[in-house]
């Protein structure tokens, strides 16, 4: 009896304690991702009927669609129960990537008790004069920048910001056009972006002039999910924003986010991020990529603070601060001084890398401010002019150093001007792409172009510049194509991106007819080849009518871009007919003219 109630009680023990972590894995995943909900990746350039068919195959409905550029994202609802059936439908789908998590996402701070400082407030900046910002306001102060600061949201009533200069920004949370801040965290960042500075009272941003917009996707508590961050980025990108900041961070790897943040990188826009606050070996996730600038924390001795996640992909280190020390002896605490919601006088002390990651995006809407061009040439400029700290040479405590301000914006810097030789062309016509390198030197120039179809920059051409800086390619476009010259810089110089120039191409329309002269009432076979292949693609057939053109018939094109149509004609008289084409890529085409005479 002894032997069985033993076994009896060591079942029930390990039942028991299988239970209690199988539970807790279960409140450990909710806890990271919102329940039933799941975010599917679709390959570049589905249509939207084809993702719909695809969520409607997989017996679901889609709540959210997200589109940028070439990308297609759905916000999936499942019951918890449908939910492993569901995923592995869509995961045989071959139009769809990935199937992930909707995760959630959260502000990058410490939530330690506020201090608003008492007496002279610019004193206690101690920040600002470790990034050494003084300089570069002699330079710039960010006029003509837009800062997107995804976040909580924005207060209305901060004493030291210029709302004139705050554009008008939505809430992804409750969905609405008031990205108000009800939690604190947003406005104390954005403070430190933006403050108004050379006033008189309060503190100073590090770019007072930039524009800010306001992008609400956490909520009261600094909780958001993957997809309103994903909503926020597409919403700052076409809203034009240069930079992007991101408090906040991810524990897990998201593809979906992850293709958003490379196209964003691509055409340009900066994104910062901060690297966590779990003081791990590892850079938290979105600054984790590539095409994101990673922030980790420093305190007021410039020593990583303890709280600031570290590793091989942190890239730069700004001052977080650290409100359980007052090394400076100013009777407040060592945290970052900002404005923000909770009365008292208005202004507090935050710590944690939310409060590092605004002061590298103020220095990157600076350098755009100063010219620089391309996420990657203002990426560089903050990377290699930072303060070294720790072993020299880049660590994965303090990533290439301690970011710095006048250093960056004084480091030597060039200009790429970019012409076209002609904006409007025939199909596979030459262009000359040219322009000018300075300062003057011998250098690889890439010639890229803007994919409509993909809806991406790509690399076209490559040509060297002269000794004198000039540079000339010949290229042939297929497309209507925006062209631009990137150089990617030497030895202390940063490279530079030029504008763009439009060149819009007429297509290639080749028609022929089956006879020259036919009797009345005859049929005359119209057939011929469109250039570049457009298939299934309807085009016009138009018959002149005095001085106006007349469609008579449409036609679709066949898989190899090509048709045949029989008209048949009743009057005795010339006839001249074309074909005509309209299409987002390309202006609008005609053919050669061909007659038809009727006995």
């Amino acid at each position: 009896m002894s032997r069985r109630l033993y076994k009896v009680l060591t079942l029930l023990i390990t039942i028991s304690v299988c239970a209690f972590f199988i539970l807790s894995s279960i409140s450990s995943a909710s806890e990271q991702d919102v329940n039933g909900e799941v975010v599917v990746l679709f390959k570049r350039n589905t249509s939207f009927t084809d993702t719909l068919k695809s969520v409607k195959k997989a017996g679901v409905r889609s709540s959210r669609h997200l589109k940028l550029n070439s990308i297609r994202l759905k916000l999936i609802k499942v019951k918890p129960a449908q939910k492993d059936k569901v995923v592995e439908r869509l995961k045989d789908d071959p139009k769809i990537i990935a199937v992930e998590p909707n995760s959630i996402v959260r502000a990058a701070w410490v939530p330690n008790d506020k201090f608003y400082a008492l007496g002279s407030l610019n004193a206690r900046q101690w920040n600002l004069t470790r990034i050494n910002i003084a300089g570069a306001w002699d330079i710039t102060r960010g006029a003509g920048t837009i800062v997107a600061v995804l976040d909580t949201g924005l207060a209305k009533n901060l004493k030291d910001l210029n709302y004139s200069k705050v554009m008008k920004g939505y809430d992804f949370v409750k969905r609405d056009r008031d990205p108000a801040d009800d939690d604190g965290h947003g406005s104390h960042v954005t403070s430190i972006i933006a403050a108004s500075t050379n006033n008189s009272i309060g503190i100073a941003g590090v770019s007072p002039d930039v524009k800010i917009l306001p992008v609400k996707v956490l909520d009261n508590k600094g909780e958001g999910t993957e997809i309103e961050l994903m909503e926020g980025l597409i919403y700052a990108y076409e809203k034009g924003a240069n930079v992007i900041n991101l408090s906040l961070d991810l524990e897990t790897s998201s593809r979906a986010l992850k293709v958003i943040l490379d196209d964003i990188y691509r055409d340009g826009v900066v994104v910062v991020g901060a690297s966590g606050n779990l003081s791990k070996g590892r850079v938290s996730y979105p600054a984790r990529y590539r095409s994101v600038i990673g922030v980790g924390a420093t305190t007021y001795s410039n020593t990583r603070a303890n709280y600031s996640n570290y590793g091989k992909m942190l890239d730069v280190s700004a001052p977080g601060g650290d409100t359980t020390q007052n090394l400076n002896g100013d009777s407040s605490v060592d945290g970052i001084l900002g404005a923000s919601i909770g009365g008292g006088s208005g202004y507090f002390f935050f710590d944690g890398t939310s409060s590092a990651t605004p002061h590298v995006s103020g220095v990157a809407a600076l350098l755009y401010s100063q010219g620089v061009r391309g996420a990657s040439q203002i990426k560089r400029a903050i990377t290699s002019s930072a303060t070294d700290l720790g072993s020299p040479g880049f660590d994965s405590f303090y990533g290439n150093g301690l970011l710095n301000a006048n250093s960056a914006l004084r480091r030597p810097k060039s200009s790429l001007s970019v012409r076209v030789s002609k904006t409007r062309v025939k199909y596979r016509q030459r262009v000359k792409v040219s322009g000018k390198l300075a300062p003057p030197r011998k250098a690889t120039i890439y010639i890229q172009a803007y994919d409509a179809k993909r809806e991406r920059w790509r690399t076209v051409a490559k040509t060297a510049s002269k000794t004198n800086g000039d540079y000339a390619k010949i290229v042939k476009p297929a497309f209507n194509t925006y062209f631009r010259a990137n150089w990617n810089g030497a030895g202390s110089t940063l490279g530079q991106q030029s504008n763009e120039k439009l060149v819009k191409v007429k297509t290639y329309m080749r028609l022929r007819r089956s006879r020259r002269r036919i009797r009345r009432g005859q049929k005359v076979i119209l057939s011929g080849k469109v250039k570049p292949r457009y298939r299934r693609k309807l085009v016009a057939i138009q018959m002149k009518v005095g001085r106006r053109w007349k469609t008579i018939t449409r036609t679709r094109l066949s898989r190899t871009s090509m048709f045949n149509k029989s008209v048949k004609l009743n009057r005795r008289k010339r006839y001249i007919f074309r074909i005509y084409m309209r299409s987002r890529y390309h202006l609008p085409s005609a053919s050669n003219l061909v007659a038809v005479r009727v006995l």
